[in-house]
């Protein structure tokens, strides 16, 4: 019983310490996340290319990312990246995202490819590991784009290796 007491009495300082060490640690400073590219892999996947810029001065550990692409604000596919990303420290970081094509989807944005231009649009959150746990991100981009030079080089992407 009194070996119980102890360890509860020794337990409280080491979980205050816990907690002091997490709220003093560095507070983590949103990455920038920019849309680059959206290209074809093939009739069923696509890769959607992102700049992310960390602007923490210490490396963050990206550890999944769940994200959706539109097409002038209709939303035409969806993915996940499980897989890991170090970003350094106060750096840029270009890292491709696998896109599941959703076709049902992609016909309702047709009529907005018919336009000279275009406005790809993508939303997701990220998930980032520290030493304080684990912490949830938004992020968005968009770039408007002429339309052919995107058809053209999707259609090249279908076609090559």
């Amino acid at each position: 019983m009194a070996r119980a007491i102890v360890a509860r009495l020794l337990s409280i300082p080491a979980a205050a310490l816990v907690l002091v060490l997490a709220a003093c640690g560095p507070a983590i400073r949103t990455p920038e996340v920019r849309l680059r590219s959206v290209n074809a892999r093939s009739a069923e996947e696509a890769m959607v290319r992102l700049e992310i810029v960390n602007p923490n001065p210490f490396p963050v550990r990206v550890v999944s990312v769940d994200y959706e692409v539109f097409v002038d604000n209709l939303l035409c596919c969806k993915g996940r990246r499980s897989e890991a990303l170090s970003l350094a420290a106060r750096d840029t970081t270009l890292a491709d995202f696998p896109l599941a094509i959703g076709y049902h989807e992609l016909l309702k944005s047709i009529p907005a490819l018919l336009a000279d231009t275009v406005v790809f649009s993508v939303k997701g959150r990220y998930v980032v590991a520290t030493v304080a746990g684990r912490q949830r991100f938004n992020f968005s981009g968009e770039r408007r784009v002429a339309v052919r030079d995107e058809l053209e080089s999707y259609i090249k992407g279908l076609f090559e290796d």
